[in-house]
């Protein structure tokens, strides 16, 4: 369990654990606002920073008239971040992990990274290979930790 922060010189607002530390004084401009939204949906909500730039892009005429509506005086990027992470439906997350298959949503860069990949033909034909690739590639990259990693505890 974390401690308090100590009051600090520092203009930061003291917040509960479960939520990130951001300044205490409203963004001053529609970059600020979005920056502090993105850092939001990052780091509270657990959201991938990708995603999150997608997200943000995709809602960027909401951010504009939250932000516009409140002006530097009362525009939360909390409350914008809240809004904006809104799953569908309570329990869904972004990667759904099955018995044989993970699903998880694709767009924008993403797609266009894909794209690129495929036209090397080095990971695959097509992006279904280059997604298989790419995540077995991901998972390889992290195996070195499991031996460090104390062992899984077991149900009884």
């Amino acid at each position: 369990m974390s401690q308090p922060m100590p009051p600090s010189k520092s203009k930061k607002a003291v917040v509960p654990a479960a939520q990130s530390t951001l300044p205490a004084e409203p963004p001053a401009t529609i970059d600020d606002f979005r920056s502090a939204v993105r850092y939001l949906l990052i780091s509270d909500h657990g959201m991938p920073a990708m995603v999150a730039d997608e997200v943000i892009g995709l809602d960027d005429p909401y951010l504009q008239r939250i932000f516009g509506e409140g002006g530097s005086d009362g525009a939360s990027p909390m409350e914008a971040a809240e809004e904006l992470a809104i799953k569908p439906s309570s329990g869904k997350s972004w990667v759904k992990v099955g018995e044989d298959q993970v699903v998880f949503p694709v767009g924008g860069p993403i797609n266009q990274y894909l794209e690129q990949l495929v036209a090397t033909g080095l990971f695959g034909d097509n992006r279904t290979q280059v997604v298989e690739a790419m995540v077995r590639r991901g998972i390889e990259s992290v195996l070195p930790l499991l031996q460090h990693a104390p062992p899984p505890k077991r149900n009884r």
